[in-house]
């Protein structure tokens, strides 16, 4: 008895493939209005719900946006780069290097920076070590290409490294816990990063303007001080759409 041949894969699938080679070869350009969903059906033979499907599944991909009461558009593509750089310790913490850096060369804007007291997430008071009643200081801010947002970091700081320095965190942007820590006064000897990809949150799906069944890239940094206390917690979540994660350090 052999095996039945494999089905073929779906419609809608071959139509964002068209679409997505399109795109890919530069025939559809950034910023260009894509057809209705009824003119790619009449132009595939298809349904309009196997049409829909199709520009869904190059939304939550990053390929097409779409623009209320204006229609779907390509959307340019983006490869910003975050390499791991491995650090021995040392004078190395906190030097102005950030450890996720991108190397793309592109400039990132950055808004939403606040810092406030706050309940920390059950998996930060955890890392921290933290009772139940206690509050931790959020350092927050998101980051933006053109008017993209792609990815926002929280650092969680126990009260007892900034209290006393609480205005300080206004004139440091989150994006490295080390450079952070070192502002306050602190020398992480240690640093371990956790990464995984998950479905988003509605915050999420807020802050970074994506469709909700687009993947977020999460990493979370915890800092260690000498006698393996921890001393921070930090956490970036990037839009799967816009990121690469890159590693390259000596064997």
């Amino acid at each position: 008895m052999t095996d039945a041949p494999a089905s073929p894969r779906p419609k809608h699938t071959r139509i964002a493939d068209k679409i997505r080679a399109a795109i890919d070869a530069g025939d559809l350009q950034p910023g260009q209005r894509l057809p209705s969903e009824d003119e790619l059906a009449a132009e595939h033979r298809v349904s309009h719900v196997t049409a829909a499907r199709a520009v869904a599944l190059l939304k939550v991909q990053g390929y097409l946006e779409g623009r209320r009461g204006s229609g779907v558009y390509v959307q340019k593509q983006l490869a910003l780069t975050h390499q791991g750089l491995p650090y021995t310790g040392g004078d190395h913490w906190g030097d102005g290097n950030t450890i996720w850096q991108t190397t793309d060369g592109q400039s990132l804007d950055v808004d939403c920076v606040a810092a406030e007291e706050v309940t920390p997430p059950d998996e930060v008071a955890r890392a921290l070590r933290l009772g139940e009643s206690d509050t931790v200081l959020r350092h927050a801010a998101r980051f933006s290409l053109g008017r993209r947002p792609v990815k926002y970091v929280r650092t969680f700081l126990p009260h007892g490294l900034v209290d006393a320095k609480r205005t300080d965190l206004h004139h440091i942007v989150p994006g490295d816990i080390a450079v952070t820590l070192k502002a306050l006064g602190q020398q992480p000897s240690r640093i371990y990063v956790e990464g995984r990809s998950q479905m988003p949150s509605s915050e999420d799906v807020d802050l970074l303007s994506i469709p909700a069944d687009r993947f977020v890239l999460r990493l979370y940094r915890i800092a260690y001080d000498a006698a393996r206390n921890p001393i921070g917690v930090e956490e970036t979540t990037m839009d799967a759409a816009a990121y690469v994660l890159a590693y390259d350090y000596p064997a």
